[in-house]
C-alpha cells in the first residue's frame, strides 16, 4: 500500500475500526516507514492531549435557569402567537403597518413634496444612523476598556480571538500573508519504468536519493510467476524534485508518468497567524490569572487557558507536518521486468529454470496432498449420512423379504 493510503488509515487504525488484513496491512507497512510512524505518532500525541482536556463543570445555577426557560419557552410557537398577549401586540403592529402605509401614500401625493426631497431625508436618517454606531468604541481598543469600568471581584472570560485586539491581529496578519509570502507546495510523482534488472535499479534509486539529500520510505521487490515487479518509494528535497525524477527515467522505459502540486500557502499561513493569534490570547489569560483573587475566577481562567495551550499543540503540530511535506517531495516508482522484443534472442528466460521447476514441482504435489486431504474431510463428513442410509436400506430390505416369505406360506 502508497503512503497516501496508509496515512488515510491512521484515524481508523487509531479507534480500534478497521478489518483484521487491512490492520495487518497498515502495521506491516509501519515497520518499513518510518515516515508514516511519525505521522502516526503525531495523532497520537494529539490525541493524548484531548483526553487529557478536564471535564467542564456547569454552574451551580445551570438546572434551575434551565428548567425556568424550559418553562418559559415550554410551548409550540403557535400555541404561543394564540395567547391573548401575542393576539394583543399582533394587533398594534398591524395597526401601525397599515398606518404607515396610508401616511407615505398621502405624503407623496402633497404637492411640492419630490421623491428626490424624500430620498436626502432617508439618506440623512441613514448616515445619521452610521454615525451613531462608528462613535461606539470597538470590542479590544483603549476607549471600550476605559468605558467599560472593569470589576476586579467579577473575572468574565472575553469571547475566543477578542482579547486585547487580537481580531485586528490576526487580519492584519491575514493581509500580510498576501502581500510577502513563501508559496508551499506538497509535490509528489508518480512513475513506471520497464527495466532489465529490478533489485540493481531499486538499489540505484535508493543511492539517488541519498546523493540528493533525502531518505527511502517503501522499498519492495516481487517475483511471480508473470515476472518480477518492484516499488520504491522516497522522499528528496523540494529543490531537487525535478533532477531526480529526470535521472530516475533515464535508468528505463517510462511507460507512465504523473506529478501532482497540492498548494497549501493559505492554510499554511492562516495556521501560522492562528498560533499567533492564540498565543497573545494565552498572554492575556495570564495577566487575568494574576489579577483573579476567587478561586471560582481561577478555575474559570486555567479551563480557558488549558483550551488555548491545547489548540496551539494542535496548530503547532499541523504546521510542523506542512513543512516537512513541502520540505520533502515523495516520488513513487513502479519498476517492472522489461520483456524480451520478438526480434532479439536473451538467456533472461532461462535462468532459474531448475528453481522455478522445483517449486512447480512442490505447488502441484502441496495440490494434490490439499485435494486428497479435503476429499478425506468430506468422507469424514458424510459418514454419518452414509450410515444412516444404510440402516434405512437394510429395515426396508429385511421388511420385504420377510413379506414375501409370509406371502409364500
Amino acid at each position: 500500500m502508497k503512503c497516501e493510503q496508509i496515512q488515510e488509515l491512521l484515524s481508523p487504525y487509531l479507534d480500534g475500526v478497521l478489518e483484521d488484513e487491512t490492520k495487518a496491512k497498515v502495521e506491516e507497512h509501519l515497520q518499513h516507514c518510518s515516515f508514516c510512524r511519525e505521522e502516526l505518532e503525531s495523532l497520537q500525541a494529539t490525541l493524548n492531549i484531548l483526553h487529557s482536556l478536564d471535564q467542564l463543570t456547569p454552574p451551580a445555577d445551570f438546572r434551575s435557569g434551565l428548567k425556568k426557560r424550559l418553562v418559559k419557552y415550554g410551548l409550540p410557537w403557535y400555541r404561543r402567537l394564540g395567547s391573548a398577549k401575542w393576539f394583543a401586540w399582533g394587533a398594534a403592529a398591524a395597526a401601525v403597518f397599515i398606518a404607515l402605509i396610508v401616511a407615505g401614500s398621502l405624503v407623496v401625493r402633497l404637492p411640492g413634496v419630490s421623491s428626490g426631497e424624500l430620498g436626502g431625508g432617508l439618506a440623512m436618517q441613514k448616515q445619521e444612523k452610521v454615525a451613531s454606531q462608528v462613535a461606539e468604541p470597538e470590542l479590544g481598543t483603549a476607549e471600550y476598556r476605559k468605558a467599560a469600568s472593569y470589576d476586579k471581584q467579577d473575572i468574565q472570560i472575553p469571547p475566543q480571538g477578542r482579547i486585547a485586539g487580537v481580531e485586528a491581529d490576526r487580519e492584519r496578519g491575514t493581509e500580510e500573508v498576501k502581500d510577502e509570502y513563501q508559496q508551499k507546495v506538497i509535490k509528489t510523482a508518480e512513475l513506471t519504468l520497464e527495466v532489465k534488472d529490478i533489485q540493481a535499479v531499486s538499489t540505484e534509486i535508493a543511492l539517488l536519493a541519498q546523493r540528493a539529500g533525502g531518505y527511502v520510505t517503501d522499498s519492495s521487490v516481487r517475483e511471480e510467476e508473470s515476472g518480477k515487479s518492484g516499488y520504491v518509494t522516497i522522499r528528496v528535497p523540494q529543490e531537487r524534485f525535478e533532477a531526480v525524477i529526470k535521472e530516475i527515467e533515464g535508468m528505463g522505459t517510462v511507460r507512465s508518468r504523473h506529478i501532482t502540486g497540492q498548494d497549501v500557502t493559505q492554510e499554511f499561513y492562516d495556521t501560522e497567524a492562528r498560533v499567533r493569534v492564540l498565543k497573545k490570547e494565552e498572554e492575556s489569560l495570564l495577566e487575568l490569572m494574576d489579577r483573579a483573587k476567587s478561586i471560582e475566577d481561577i478555575m474559570k481562567v486555567r479551563q480557558e487557558l488549558t483550551r488555548v495551550r491545547s489548540e496551539i499543540e494542535m496548530l503547532e503540530g499541523r504546521l510542523k507536518y506542512l513543512s516537512r511535506m513541502t520540505d520533502m517531495s515523495t516520488i513513487h516508482v513502479t519498476l517492472r521486468e522489461q520483456k524480451t522484443p520478438d526480434d532479439q534472442i536473451s538467456t533472461q528466460e532461462v535462468q532459474g529454470v531448475g528453481t522455478r521447476a522445483l517449486k512447480g514441482f512442490i505447488r502441484t504435489t502441496n495440490a494434490i496432498i490439499k485435494v486428497l486431504g479435503e476429499m478425506v474431510v468430506g468422507l469424514g463428513t458424510a459418514l454419518p449420512v452414509l450410515i444412516l442410509i444404510c440402516v434405512v436400506v437394510a429395515v426396508i430390505w429385511g421388511g420385504r423379504i420377510i413379506y414375501l416369505r409370509n406371502k409364500k406360506e
